[in-house]
């Protein structure tokens, strides 16, 4: 796990992406990243970057701050920003 990085970050991108049912293979395609790296992301072993969270929110179709409780709040709270 990368020191001052929470695994919330991770496990909310990964819980986001299964909610949409999407692979994690198909999503690193999407994201132009290996699925290794994504799992490494979702895992808390490598850092999310602010890049990389830009591109994983328009993927998933949500807002920046889902993948931070501190700025998205409870995860139960996320609702598809197409769905707003």
């Amino acid at each position: 796990m990368v020191p001052g990085l929470t695994m919330h970050e991770g496990e909310r991108m990964r819980r986001i992406r299964e909610s949409l049912g999407l692979s994690q293979k198909y999503a690193a395609a999407e994201l132009n990243i290996t699925p290794s790296c994504l799992n490494r992301l979702e895992h808390g072993v490598t850092a999310l970057s602010y890049r990389m969270a830009v591109r994983a929110a328009r993927l998933y179709n949500c807002e920046l701050g889902a993948f931070d409780e501190s700025l998205g709040g409870p995860l139960r709270t996320i609702v598809p920003t197409a769905q707003r």
